[in-house]
């Protein structure tokens, strides 16, 4: 039950007056420090840490973050939402890192030509792509500053496993890039002449987006079925286990994986697989929502 007399006030700094707090090396290294305790710290320990004999000048610049990054209680200081959130992009490498990365083999082979796919680090994108034809299966933004956080071999499921969990946020309504709202839709493959994916080239495809940042997602309508609890069980009862499978490589474990159009107006698809004579197919409306699911003897 919602009151209606409820009021809720947001206030907005400047982003200029907020990322100008940041313009100095002893303020990130406050941040950094209290990134790194699981207890507020008090202010000698915390000066301590961050290595600043004159206590003047430390507080100085502790002053400047408090509120917008740093907050202050009886237990010490501690990081406010965003002091936790720039350290997360210092970590990350998101405005310090960059990335030289060949390009690596995977076992998954190009469904157009049948060559190797390769995990690639292009434009500070990652992609899972064709190393002969050039078709792009994956493509998503990537932190630069985890690469390094991973041996070569790993990094193709780490890029799964990242771009899986951003969609996991997107069906749920969050842009990933700014957390603001995000709008899905079931688009219907119309022909056009002058698609630029392979994901447009498909019987139907989710589009993800933000109306806040600008953010957009392309997703497989395969992508949706196959995270889909029902879909994970019916597979797993036929020994195959999703997360020990990459997505660029199911389709070559089932039989039969087909998507059909089931309405234009509004539209509406049906993607289906079968396993040893027994199929599993998921209704998936205009709002890019499962709304119908069955499993029955091929």
């Amino acid at each position: 039950m919602t009151d209606e007399s409820e009021t809720r006030t947001v206030e907005h700094r400047p982003p200029e007056e907020a990322f100008s707090l940041l313009a100095d090396e002893t303020r990130l290294a406050i941040l950094r420090e209290l990134s790194g305790v699981d207890e507020p710290l008090g202010f000698s320990a915390l000066r301590e840490r961050v290595g600043v004999r004159d206590s003047g000048k430390f507080n100085y610049h502790l002053k400047k973050l408090l509120d917008s990054f740093v907050r202050r209680s009886d237990e010490g200081y501690e990081l406010t939402l965003a002091g936790t959130q720039v350290v997360g992009a210092l970590l990350a490498g998101t405005y310090t890192a960059s990335v030289s990365l060949d390009p690596i083999e995977t076992d998954g082979a190009c469904p157009e030509c049948g060559t190797a796919l390769v995990a690639a680090y292009e434009d500070e994108h990652a992609k899972i792509r064709c190393s002969d034809c050039g078709n792009v299966r994956m493509s998503f933004a990537f932190p630069p500053g985890s690469i390094e956080q991973y041996d070569r071999e790993e990094l193709p499921l780490a890029f799964e496993r990242w771009v899986f969990s951003e969609f996991a946020q997107a069906t749920r309504g969050f842009c990933p890039n700014c957390s603001g709202r995000l709008e899905a839709r079931l688009e219907l493959n119309e022909d056009e002449p002058e698609v630029k994916s392979a994901i447009e080239r498909e019987v139907a495809y989710l589009r993800y987006h933000c109306d806040r940042c600008g953010n957009r997602m392309l997703v497989s309508v395969d992508t949706l079925a196959a995270t889909n609890s029902s879909v994970v069980v019916f597979l797993a009862d036929h020994g195959v286990d999703v997360d020990d499978i990459p997505s660029w490589e199911l389709d070559e474990v089932l039989n039969a994986n087909v998507t059909e159009i089931v309405s234009r107006d509004p539209p509406r698809v049906r993607v289906s697989c079968e396993l040893d004579g027994e199929s599993i197919g998921v209704v998936v409306d205009e709002t890019a929502h499962i709304v119908d699911i069955e499993r029955s003897d091929a």
